[in-house]
């Protein structure tokens, strides 16, 4: 594209207005236009002197070009403007966008800017809003900072948000939220260990309310973080701040004086937890904390999750709290939140291992077996199947009883020892969650790839504050 940068050249303008066009009118979109033999794109320019004051951005259909105004602010501070200073329209992607939607839409239709009637140029300016509106979300790094917060709200605030407040989600947010204006008798202590976690918190009373002081020290925290900007003290907000202790090498003020959970989240560093068994889990604990978390449990995903929790706590060899909440995510998605062993949607329709093989039986005799997915991570393969029991020290039986991969005790020590110790992949979960820190993304990697690979991420980071708050 040419520009012609006038009496406003300027390398932040013209870099601003090049940068701005490009990401909606790419190579491809030009040479697709010229293929369908439309007219070439415009020609942008910068406003010349006698259009050098005008306050509006346009398109010129009649030259092809974009021109872009500018304007003085106010000699009185207003937002983030400089008082008498000038602003310039070519600086805004969404004014660069939108007027360029009108000269896109003009070179596809050039007939649209005929005013046949009321509704053709009302299609050319909502047109033009929608793509300068759909361009923000080409901006992957601030659509993800803006989005991921709202995305890993608990089921608990997200009830509470909706005056749901006669539901299980609602009831155990309760216990575990405190709002603007609400006292709780160890807020004092929370208080304490802020004002010392944070290098520009500003002064916060020694009073047990939740006064708009401390919600704006919260605020500044949550933003820090990339956390949720609710301004609601939740379990990640101990998290956070005990976060910021341990890369001080200081402790929290005074933990005695909150509760368990709130304490166990500031105090616990989970690399330095290898050593640590998780025999002494409040499963209770885990599972209303898992319900606020993630929404309301049916029984039988009640009993399926208070299973996998003892399983955890009574296995010696989950030497590291992060190995059981990883376990737990990859079980919540592998198993679609059912909490219990299932077999693969479809059954192996389509795929090999889906297929009725003979094997010898106990007594000798021939049995036809299919060695599709069952259980926590989706066992498949009769040679998986074989080896899978010989390493459980069961011998043939998983070859010769596939279905016996759904029960939970046997479905656990498959996950539990193929996880931790490579056997699905090569790769072992102490490769990517030790002492240095827990890459939950990759740690995908010890079960199918990066197959939701993010989603799991995220559920681990809540199971680790869940484990973190009731071990």
């Amino acid at each position: 594209m040419t520009f012609h940068p006038g009496h406003l050249s300027g390398e932040i303008q013209v870099e601003a207005t090049t940068s701005g066009i490009r990401a909606f009118t790419p190579d491809t979109l030009q040479r697709s236009l010229a293929d369908e033999g439309l007219r070439p794109g415009p020609v942008v320019s910068l406003p010349s002197g006698e259009t050098a004051s005008t306050q509006s951005a346009y398109y010129d259909p009649r030259h092809g070009e974009l021109r872009f105004g500018s304007f003085d602010t106010a000699s009185t501070v207003s937002g983030r403007n400089v008082p008498g200073g000038k602003i310039s329209l070519v600086l805004s992607h969404d004014v660069v966008v939108h007027e360029m939607s009108h000269a896109m839409l003009d070179g596809l239709r050039s007939h649209f800017l005929h005013p046949s009637n009321l509704d053709v140029l009302a299609f050319h300016e909502g047109f033009a809003d929608l793509i300068a509106l759909f361009q923000r979300f080409t901006y992957k790094e601030i659509v993800g900072r803006a989005t991921r917060p709202q995305l890993r709200s608990s089921a608990g605030t997200r009830a509470l948000s909706r005056g749901l407040k006669d539901t299980v989600e609602a009831a155990a947010a309760e216990c575990y939220l405190v709002r603007p204006g609400e006292s709780r008798p160890w807020l004092s202590a929370l208080k304490a260990s802020l004002q010392r976690c944070m290098e520009d918190c500003p002064a916060l009373d020694a009073s047990d309310l939740y006064d708009l002081t401390t919600v704006q020290a919260i605020q500044r925290l949550q933003t820090a973080s990339r956390a949720s900007v609710d301004g609601i003290i939740g379990p990640s907000t101990p998290m956070i701040i005990g976060g910021r202790f341990r890369s001080r090498n200081a402790v929290p003020s005074d933990t005695g004086a909150v509760p368990r959970w709130v304490a166990r989240l500031m105090e616990n560093d989970p690399a330095a937890m290898r050593p640590r068994r998780l025999e002494g889990l409040d499963i209770g604990g885990a599972i209303d904390m898992a319900e606020y978390s993630f929404g309301a449990l049916a029984p039988n995903q009640r009993s399926g999750l208070t299973g996998l929790l003892r399983a955890l706590a009574a296995d010696p060899a989950i030497s590291d709290l992060r190995w059981g909440a990883y376990m737990l995510a990859t079980v919540k998605h592998e198993c679609a939140g059912a909490w219990q062993p299932i077999e693969e949607y479809g059954k192996g329709s389509g795929r090999a291992y889906g297929h009725a093989v003979s094997v010898r039986g106990e007594t000798g005799r021939p049995v036809r077996n299919a060695y599709y997915g069952r259980g926590y991570v989706q066992l498949t393969w009769r040679e998986n199947y074989l080896a899978m029991g010989m390493r459980l020290g069961i011998g043939r039986t998983l070859e010769i009883h596939p279905e016996l991969a759904l029960d939970p005790d046997i479905a656990y020590r498959i996950m539990s020892g193929g996880m931790r110790n490579g056997v699905f992949t090569g790769r072992a979960l102490d490769r990517f969650i030790n002492a240095k820190g827990a890459d939950y993304l990759n740690a995908r990697r010890t079960v199918n790839g990066l197959d939701q690979a993010a989603v799991i991420e995220g559920y681990a980071n809540r199971f680790e504050s869940i484990l973190l708050a009731c071990s």
